[in-house]
C-alpha cells in the first residue's frame, strides 16, 4: 500500500490548523478512528453554532430549568413527597392473618 493512504484507500492528508476535527463519532459519522481521512472529518462549525443557539433560546424561554437551586429545591420536594407517601401509616395497606380456610 503507498505511503499516505488509509484503512479505505484514500488519501489521509493533513489536518489544517484553526479547523475542527472528528477523531471519533457515531457509526454513520465520518472520524479519524473510522480510518476517513482528514477533510471528510472536518467539523460543520454551522451545526455547532446552531445549537448553541438553541441552548441560549432555551435558557431564556425556560431559566428556572437552568438553575441550580431551583433544581435542588425541586429534588428536595421530590424526596421528601417520596417520603410522606411512603412511610405514611394512612398510605400502608392493612396486612390481614390468613384465615382458617387458607390453611392446609
Amino acid at each position: 500500500m503507498p505511503k499516505g493512504l488509509g484503512t479505505y484507500g484514500k488519501k489521509r492528508g493533513r489536518p489544517k490548523e484553526g479547523k475542527l476535527y472528528a477523531l471519533t463519532g457515531g457509526t454513520d459519522d465520518p472520524s479519524i478512528s473510522r480510518g476517513d481521512n482528514w477533510e471528510d472529518s472536518e467539523v460543520d462549525m454551522t451545526k455547532i453554532k446552531n445549537l448553541e443557539k438553541k441552548h441560549k433560546e432555551n435558557i431564556k424561554k425556560y431559566p428556572f430549568l437552568y438553575d441550580e437551586k431551583y433544581i435542588e429545591k425541586q429534588r428536595q420536594k421530590e424526596i421528601e413527597d417520596w417520603k410522606k407517601s411512603r412511610y405514611n401509616p394512612k398510605n400502608m395497606k392493612k396486612i390481614k392473618a390468613p384465615t382458617k380456610k387458607f390453611r392446609r
